[in-house]
């Protein structure tokens, strides 16, 4: 019995619409419609494939690749090497899987995205040119699974905007608004005023993965006991996996963290007493209690949380869909959400 649909069996807008994969290669996670998982892979010594684990794996000719429950080292330029295609040849197969299709021939078209601040004609057509350089007969294994394709477009949007595309209700009624995306790897603002960007995008080399880190050894001089950055991350996400003499301490320490973003901004010139302050990302989710403390201490004037970890991914293809196949939001969200 056959599992999964191939993308043909798909016409017309319908077509367009399954064809177009959006992808956020995060410093930490890798995102997309569907589904999110850990920016790092190893390879594997051996080319057996009695010896790959249960993990999610690929097989690209005679090489074989694993993810990782440890994210790579996070770097600004991701083009440099082929850890970025690599990630995202796993993020558009568990995406099709995630949507039952299969790709057999067809192609696809790509949608991706770069930090406000990088969003230039330059590093748009260095990104469009790494995808497209390599996105030709794509044709690999994903757990067993035979995929093959090619990449017909490449789309960039700039983070931020991807995901504020997704949530309209967050900004609509505001004339000035500072969308932060907390990352792992950096902090990304974008300045919008009555829906156009306003100055230069800012983007902080500080993310939440430099913070869980920061936060664990300061708990190890304070204690002169080990911790390392997931007992801290376990901690924030539910509340009770430490000992209580140790709450306060990561309290202190990811409070003072957060607070410190917006001091930056504000340092820079933002005036969030009189503006609206969006936040997404992972950073958003996870910081979410102090992110409320922040705004009170601080005096922000509005505080909307995007909670949706994949809202750039999702945000990418809306953009991509009325670019190339002028489909809009509405129709591409009706579409995923029947």
């Amino acid at each position: 019995m056959e599992i999964f649909r191939k993308l043909s069996d798909y016409e017309g807008a319908s077509n367009k619409m399954m064809s177009v994969f959006g992808v956020d290669v995060g410093n930490h996670d890798t995102k997309t419609r569907h589904v999110s998982f850990v920016t790092g892979f190893e390879k594997l010594a051996s080319n057996s494939i009695n010896e790959i684990t249960k993990r999610d794996h690929i097989k690209i000719g005679n090489s074989f690749y694993e993810l990782s429950d440890m994210p790579f080292t996070g770097r600004i330029d991701k083009t440099k090497d082929e850890e970025m295609f690599i990630i995202t040849l796993f993020a558009i197969a568990k995406e099709a899987m995630a949507r039952g299709i299969k790709l057999d021939g067809e192609p696809i078209d790509l949608a991706v995205g770069l930090p406000p601040e990088m969003f230039i004609e330059s590093e748009i057509e260095k990104l469009k040119a790494y995808y497209s350089g390599r996105g030709e007969e794509l044709d690999y294994t994903f757990n067993g699974f035979h995929f093959r394709y090619s990449i017909r477009n490449v789309t960039v949007a700039a983070q931020c905007w991807g995901a504020m595309t997704q949530y309209p209700e967050c900004h609509k009624n505001s004339l000035d608004v500072y969308c932060v995306d907390i990352g792992g790897g950096t902090t990304d603002v974008l300045h919008m005023k009555k829906g156009r960007i306003e100055g230069d995008p800012l983007s902080y080399d500080d993310g939440v993965n430099k913070m869980l880190s920061k936060t664990a050894n300061s708990l190890r001089i304070q204690t002169r006991i080990s911790f390392t950055a997931n007992d801290v991350k376990d901690y924030i996400m539910a509340g009770d996996e430490i000992e209580e003499e140790y709450k306060g301490i990561i309290d202190d320490s990811v409070y003072a963290w957060t607070k410190n973003i917006f001091t930056k901004m504000i340092t820079d010139g933002a005036e969030l007493r009189r503006s609206e302050v969006v936040v997404l990302g992972g950073g958003a989710i996870l910081l979410e209690r102090y992110l409320e403390k922040a705004k009170r201490e601080l005096s922000f004037k509005k505080l909307c949380t995007i909670r949706d970890s994949r809202a750039n991914a999702k945000g990418y293809e809306i953009g991509a869909a009325k670019i190339l196949h002028n489909i809009k939001s509405g129709e591409l969200n009706a579409f995923w959400n029947n």
